[in-house]
């Protein structure tokens, strides 16, 4: 399995923990998959399949890294794994 995926799968399984509330977070990781795919299909074609790769796990690390220092309860907390997604 790809680093890629462990990463996206990862971040979908304990979305969970995103908000306090189980149904805001399954509707919030759900409604970020439907742009994420449209951008992904374009950028790929732009940039080609290596450097958008590349750049996609350089982007979940700085996203998600910061998640584990900050505090319950702040919104980035939650922005953050879903700009990782």
């Amino acid at each position: 399995m790809h680093s890629h995926s462990l990463g996206y799968y990862g971040i979908s399984l304990s979305a969970t923990n995103l908000n306090s509330d189980i149904f805001v977070s399954s509707i919030l990781t759900s409604l970020i998959e439907i742009p994420s795919y449209i951008f992904c299909t374009f950028v790929m074609d732009y940039w080609g399949r290596k450097p958008f790769f590349s750049s996609s796990l350089i982007l979940t690390g700085v996203a998600c890294i910061p998640v584990g220092l900050l505090e319950d309860g702040n919104v980035l907390k939650t922005i953050l794994p879903l700009v990782g997604m």
